[in-house]
């Protein structure tokens, strides 16, 4: 019977498919897992959204909805964070 050593060129090469087969199916579960897990993904701005008091949430919306200018949102927002 022929050990390890004397595979020759075709059963290491039918092991190396093998192990990237193998590295390939672990990739696409950890893929997967990923893509289906809940939560852990949110937004980066979510943070600063917590800390903004209502009235700069009110206003971040109203510049979002085109009722002022960046300028007018730089300077009103300015007021309402540093009084």
């Amino acid at each position: 019977m022929m050990g390890w050593g004397h595979m020759g060129y075709g059963g290491w090469a039918f092991l190396l498919v093998l192990l990237l087969g193998i590295l390939l199916l672990v990739g696409i579960a950890a893929g997967v897992a990923a893509l289906v897990s809940p939560g852990r993904r949110e937004p980066r701005d979510t943070q600063a959204h917590s800390q903004a008091s209502p009235a700069e949430v009110e206003l971040e919306l109203r510049y979002a909805r085109g009722e002022i200018d960046a300028a007018s949102f730089v300077q009103q927002r300015a007021v309402l964070r540093h009084g």
